[in-house]
């Protein structure tokens, strides 16, 4: 009987579901799937392994079963009209049947050794290409508050402080205060201290929330994080988001001079270990009442002292002037000068690291046009040094002094008394000042409740299925295999002429066995065998191993066709054997006519 068609078909059948399923992968490899999807595969890692091993081991399987099929059916169209040595044969049935037969000569157990590792790698491939990976998905949705300063800022407390007539009107809540050079004085001058970072960006925490880190400047934007939610109806779960914010970008300069006039002098005043120096003089560019004098203290013995004053003028611009005494003195008779450019800042806030990182997008037009926003902040930055100790050491020094040593490790080379001094105090001073924005954006948006709202864009917890390298393996694999059916479809024209035997199958072989007996004589020597009757007769074979004597028995209704391994070709029995088949010492004695041997192993 031919095959059917559906053996036939069978190869393609096997094929088209992973033929399917690689194109899909590769035409949707960027789609990502959000919502409770994702949620579930990151928190069932387990059971998503399982899965994705159960659907690999199928598609491999698949692919497996069209490759070996191919084999089976190329030799079985081959071995028409040939004759084939055993290992040979051995070999073709292996490779059908991908196994290690180690009876095989050397080179054909490694040929099945490797078919069998290409069929397990198969398996692989897929789970590579279709085991789900966690990334995000960005989409607009929602919006959050950001500070505004429509009329400017005014101070909360009276610049006649720096004369002695204390008028403070300050607001703390929450850690967040309109007086941040007061309140926060303590963050400020950590800031002085960790300005450079010698590993990386530098990570401090928010000023008004320990919470939130900042990575890298904070250039006093991103006030919202920890005062203000994202507003959105969604529900799905996001690990970060991103919005723009207008902001002022601090650059400072500093270099020394000479002929500055702020001075740090003995006043005479003192009592018997301390000494009060007075800190005056004036800024240029800036008029004389913005750089009022005021009172330094120092150790009678430690004369170790530094004190700035700062103020605005022109447009955005801001004037800073040093002096010190004692290890101090390379700080000294330094001037710096600051500049506060309108930029629009980029923010991505990581709710999951719990971090903001804020990238200048590019220069915009002045968003706080009063000008009393950049005053503000000089003020505080020239009140910060009035309001720090100097008795035995100074605060701010020392701070500056950390930094200048985390600056020479950061940027090595540079001179240790005029560079490094220098541009240590920048960093120092740019950082002091972004955080002062920042506290002031703060109470603008928490205090005040003067602001707007921006646009936010989320990152969505999502799904993707499979790396793409894997992916592209998985369909150049199964294109090759596509190729390969195709081809071997062409020349055997749809495996036209396919036998029906089959080596793989003990059924075929021992059937075919028995037939080629039973076409020369009858089961019994009283019947006869032939035409039509074959069919009925080969279903009534069956097998019967015999261990012991190394003996595979072919039983028709109990007649028995019993060889021994050890020999390699059939014959029939002659009539005259049967006559003398009690007496021969080669069988057994056989009680009943259907115990007659039907073939002997010669």
């Amino acid at each position: 009987m031919p095959p059917s068609i559906w053996s036939r078909i069978s190869p393609i059948c096997a094929l088209a579901p992973t033929t399917v399923f690689s194109i899909l992968l590769i035409a949707y490899h960027k789609t990502k799937f959000v919502g409770h999807a994702a949620v579930w595969v990151e928190n069932s890692r387990d059971s998503v392994a399982i899965i994705v091993q159960i659907v690999a081991t199928i598609f491999g399987f698949c692919q497996s079963y069209m490759l070996c099929s191919l084999i089976n059916y190329a030799t079985r169209i081959h071995l028409v009209g040939r004759t084939a040595k055993l290992d040979t044969l051995g070999l073709y049935t292996a490779l059908s049947i991908p196994r290690v037969d180690t009876s095989l000569s050397a080179s054909k157990t490694l040929l099945t050794g490797v078919l069998l590792i290409f069929t397990h790698l198969l398996s692989a491939i897929w789970a590579g290409a279709i085991t789900p990976l966690t990334t995000t998905q960005q989409s607009g949705s929602g919006n959050i508050s950001i500070p505004a300063y429509p009329n400017g800022v005014q101070p909360n407390w009276s610049y006649e402080y720096e004369t002695g007539l204390v008028n403070l009107n300050c607001q703390h809540t929450n850690s967040v205060s309109n007086c941040a050079v007061f309140d926060l004085s303590g963050g400020l001058i950590d800031s002085l201290r960790t300005a450079t970072s010698p590993v990386g960006p530098r990570l401090h925490a928010k000023l008004d929330n320990a919470t939130w880190t900042y990575s890298g400047r904070s250039y006093g934007v991103g006030s919202s994080q920890g005062l203000a939610a994202v507003l959105d109806n969604s529900t799905d779960p996001y690990t970060a988001y991103s919005y723009l914010e207008n902001g002022y970008l601090t650059e400072v300069s500093c270099e020394y001079n000479t002929s500055t006039n702020w001075t740090l002098d003995d006043s005479g005043y003192g009592m018997s270990t301390t000494v009060i120096y007075t800190a005056k003089g004036s800024l240029p560019q800036v008029t004389a009442n913005s750089s009022v004098p005021y009172y330094v203290t120092v150790d009678d013995d430690e004369l170790h002292a530094v004190a700035w004053t700062a103020a605005s003028f022109a447009k955005k611009q801001g004037s800073i002037a040093i002096a010190a005494i004692g290890r101090y003195l390379p700080l000294n008779q330094t001037q710096c000068s600051v500049t506060f450019s309108p930029t629009q800042f980029y923010v991505a806030v990581n709710n999951t690291m719990m971090t903001i990182v804020v990238t200048p997008q590019g220069q915009i037009e002045d968003f706080e046009s009063t000008g009393t926003l950049v005053d503000y902040m000089m003020a505080s930055f020239g009140l910060l040094s009035r309001i720090s100790p100097n008795v035995v050491v100074s605060t701010i020094g020392n701070a500056i002094g950390n930094n200048k040593n985390n600056y020479n490790l950061t940027y090595p080379g540079l001179n240790a008394t005029t560079a490094l001094p220098l541009r240590a105090m920048e960093a120092s001073f740019a950082a002091v000042l972004d955080d002062l924005l920042l506290g002031e954006a703060a109470a603008q948006l928490f205090l005040a409740r003067v602001n707007s709202t921006v646009d936010v864009t989320k990152d969505f917890e999502a799904i993707q299925f499979g790396s793409l390298r894997y992916i592209i393996l998985a369909l150049v694999t199964n294109s090759v295999l596509a190729i390969i059916l195709l081809l071997e479809g062409i020349r055997t024209r749809l495996w036209r002429d396919l036998p029906s035997f089959n080596p793989t199958k003990i059924k075929d072989v021992v059937a075919a066995s028995f037939s080629a007996i039973t076409r020369s004589r009858s089961l019994h020597p009283h019947s006869q065998a032939g035409g039509g009757d074959d069919e009925a007769l080969l279903s009534r074979l069956g097998v019967k191993l015999d261990d012991e004597n190394a003996t595979l028995d072919i039983m028709v209704n109990g007649a028995t066709a019993r060889g021994t391994s050890h020999v390699a070709s059939w014959r029939n029995v002659t009539s005259e054997e049967e006559n003398d088949i009690e007496d021969s010492t080669q069988h057994t004695a056989y009680q009943d006519e259907a115990d007659i041997p039907l073939v002997r192993m010669a």
